[in-house]
């Protein structure tokens, strides 16, 4: 089970926003292939797409069909402020779901958080914690993070995920400088995707990563010492292969 978790701020408008986009769909297709759809229900890679601004939302639930996650990634528009806190909590509740199977969360994000869903006693007043009205329940400068509360948060709900899900925080831009750290504090994989070219390898080494831990390609061996061999474990084979 593969969340996504997407970056969808005003900073994000024009070509970042073209590149992360094409990433992203890169990965869908490399993951959700033909063969994969072949699979039955319980067997197959899935992937799901949480968008998130100032606030973060499901975007697509878990499919197993690259076509629905394009087209939910090509209706994604960029405005807002940047919540990680809220965004991880979403992935968090996502990776929550199939038992048994290898899951990932990929982070992308192009800046700091600005905003995040813990109260703190210091560090925003009425207007910035709730630039809305109070309707939203967010909390934040809106433009920094002064106090480091919002960076705090997020990393406490990365650190919250279950047992066993890989976290992949992506750079899309040199201003979010936080991801680094944010892998680092959440025994995570940081990858630089600060350029058009880093973003799209960086996607491509998180396709082949999952791929690889998740494929296995069994082949014949045609053995002519059989007398000699005494063979270390016998049983069920597909006990052994393990799945994402």
């Amino acid at each position: 089970d593969v969340v996504v978790v997407f970056d969808k701020s005003g900073s994000m408008k024009g070509q970042r926003l073209t590149i992360a986009k094409t990433a992203v769909k890169n990965l869908a297709n490399a993951l959700l292939t033909d063969e994969n759809g072949k699979l039955a229900p319980g067997k197959q890679v899935q992937m799901s797409i949480v968008q998130f601004a100032t606030s973060a939302e499901t975007a697509s639930s878990f499919t197993a069909d690259a076509g629905s996650i394009t087209s939910t990634v090509n209706g994604i528009t960029a405005s807002g402020g940047t919540n990680w806190e809220s965004a991880l909590k979403n992935a968090n509740a996502a990776a929550g779901g199939r038992e048994g199977v290898a899951k990932y969360i990929v982070f992308v994000s192009d800046g700091n958080q600005t905003y995040r869903v813990t109260s703190y006693p210091i560090g925003c007043n009425w207007w910035t914690c709730n630039p809305d009205g109070g309707s939203e329940g967010h909390y934040g400068e809106g433009n920094n993070d002064s106090y480091g509360y919002n960076y705090d948060a997020a990393t406490a709900e990365a650190n919250k995920r279950e047992s066993g899900v890989m976290l992949f925080s992506v750079s899309s831009s040199s201003e979010a400088s936080k991801m680094d750290d944010l892998a680092k504090d959440t025994h995570g994989t940081y990858f630089d995707g600060s350029d058009s070219e880093k973003l799209i390898k960086a996607f491509d080494d998180i396709a082949q990563t999952i791929i690889s831990s998740s494929s296995y390609t069994i082949q014949s061996i045609q053995d002519t010492l059989s007398e000699w061999v005494d063979p270390a474990w016998t049983g069920d084979l597909s006990q052994q292969i393990g799945r994402a």
